[in-house]
């Protein structure tokens, strides 16, 4: 169920609201095919029929002011989730005895955003900026840890993201454009703590653990890029030659959220996978294009990627509480390609 209206107050002055709300039914079972012996099912109990029934809202709420007809100031305060599951590997035991399969709970986001954007002249020259700063506060934050022989998703109880935007442009000629882009993320956690389940394959024996999770993965502190572009229109309307040249750049980052993490007793205190750590890394890029060749629709570009062959990661998958073994996932390395479009 959803709704969304925005009203003016007053010139210039806008408010916006909308809501949501979401009902969710997330059914799990087994289908018995005969591959699971019968003592095993035994030794670990049955476990019963899950159902997670959830009711979340989502909403917007803002304020957006035209300061000047090239200036828009907004302020805006979101909620919003995600939905939760189970973890068909993991079980819990209840206090009568019985057995119910692990779940994770739905991950409730609250944010405030700042920002301005901005259209017009920085004295004699075009330029457009946008900009904005933003908190986002997660409670049951869902993670996947991998521990033992299984991963599980589970619910770390709050975290906080706080960060800046900018993206900004300048025509410093008719023909010279330069832009930047740039973010800035500090995310944490405010209280990493976790809780799951593990069932010993062999034994059944059930193990309930608490992880306190850090740093916060999958995000760097830094990142942006730069750019000229530059225009000229060929003589005789044989089309326009654009060139374009950009560097693009950002910090290093964690690809687990177990690097610092502290395993609580009783099975002992230290971090679960400690080398999971990226390196930041630079590439640059070119870009040439022939628009409307001799007047037609029809263009082509030539572009090279990752100019300097330059070796970097962007990714990785934490196997080392499980199998003591870490993988990266390596970038792409120098790409040159052409392209042909037609626009219709």
């Amino acid at each position: 169920m959803f709704g969304q209206a925005t009203y003016e107050f007053i010139d210039n002055l806008r408010a916006t609201a909308g809501y949501r709300e979401t009902w969710e039914d997330v059914n799990f079972r087994y289908v018995d095919d005969g591959s699971v012996p019968e003592d095993a099912h035994q030794l670990a109990g049955v476990p019963l029929p899950p159902i997670l029934s959830e009711r979340e809202p989502s909403w917007t709420l803002g304020l957006d002011y035209q300061l000047t007809p090239e200036t828009l100031l907004y302020i805006a305060q979101r909620g919003g989730f995600r939905v939760g599951g189970f973890n068909g590997t993991s079980i819990v035991q209840t206090s009568t005895g019985a057995t119910n399969i692990d779940s994770f709970k739905p991950e409730i986001a609250r944010d405030l955003e700042l920002g301005i954007k901005y259209a017009g002249r920085l004295g004699k020259f075009p330029v457009r900026i946008n900009a904005d700063v933003y908190e986002e506060r997660v409670r049951d934050a869902q993670r996947v840890v991998y521990a033992g022989i299984a991963a599980f998703t589970v619910n770390a109880d709050k975290t906080q993201v706080d960060g800046f935007e900018l993206d900004a442009l300048i025509d410093v000629t008719s023909w010279l454009q330069a832009g930047l882009d740039y973010a800035y993320t500090d995310a944490r956690y405010t209280n990493g703590s976790t809780h799951f389940t593990q069932v010993d394959a062999i034994t059944g024996a059930i193990d309930n653990r608490t992880v306190i999770l850090a740093p916060y993965g999958d995000a760097a502190r830094n990142a942006g890029s730069l750019y000229l572009r530059v225009a000229h229109d060929l003589p005789n309307s044989l089309g326009q030659l654009v060139v374009r040249q950009d560097i693009y750049s950002q910090s290093y980052f964690y690809y687990t959220n177990l690097a610092a993490s502290v395993n609580v007793p009783p099975n002992g205190i230290g971090p679960l996978d400690p080398n999971t750590k990226i390196g930041g890394y630079t590439l640059l890029n070119a870009r040439v294009e022939w628009n409307n060749i001799a007047g037609s629709k029809v263009h082509a570009a030539a572009y090279v990627r990752n100019m300097l062959n330059k070796p970097y990661e962007v990714g990785g998958l934490g196997l080392g509480a499980v199998v003591g073994v870490d993988s990266v996932i390596l970038g792409t390395p120098r790409m040159a390609a052409l392209e042909v479009g037609l626009k219709f």
